[in-house]
C-alpha cells in the first residue's frame, strides 16, 4: 500500500510540477510578447523620426546649394566691381593729390569707402565657396 501511495504522490508532484512548468511557459511567452511590442514600437518610433529628419535634410541639403549657386553666381560680379573700384579709388586719390586735398575731402567718400570695404568683406566671406 504503500508503494502505491508513494506512486500516486509522485504522480501527483510531477503532474503539479508540469503545471508550474507550462505556467512558467506561459508567462515568459507573455513577457516576451511585451518585450516584443515595445521593442518593435520603439524602433518603428526611431525610423520614423530618421525618416522625418531625412526629408528635412534632403530639403535643407537642397535649400543650401541653391545658396551655394547663387554665391557662385554672384560672385565675378562682385570681384568685377572691386577691381573697377580700385581704379576709381586710384583715380580719385591721384585727382585728390593734384589738387591738393586729401580723399576724404571728397563729396561721398565716406560712404564710397565704406561700401568698398563692405563689397570686400562680402567677396573675403564668399571664398570659401568658391573652390
Amino acid at each position: 500500500m504503500k508503494s502505491v501511495y508513494n506512486k500516486l504522490f509522485k504522480e501527483e508532484t510531477t503532474e503539479l510540477s508540469s503545471h508550474k512548468i507550462e505556467l512558467g511557459i506561459v508567462e515568459d511567452i507573455a513577457a516576451a510578447s511585451q518585450k516584443a511590442i515595445q521593442i518593435s514600437n520603439a524602433l518603428f518610433d526611431a525610423v520614423d523620426k530618421a525618416d522625418n529628419m531625412q526629408v528635412e535634410l534632403n530639403k535643407l541639403q537642397s535649400e543650401y546649394q541653391k545658396q551655394v549657386d547663387a554665391v557662385k553666381k554672384l560672385y565675378p560680379t562682385a570681384e568685377k566691381y572691386q577691381q573697377a573700384e580700385d581704379k576709381l579709388y586710384d583715380k580719385a586719390v591721384a585727382a585728390a593729390k593734384n589738387l591738393g586735398l586729401s580723399e576724404r575731402d571728397i563729396k561721398g567718400w565716406g560712404d564710397f569707402s565704406k561700401n568698398g570695404i563692405s563689397v570686400n568683406s562680402a567677396i573675403n566671406a564668399a571664398n570659401k565657396y568658391m573652390s
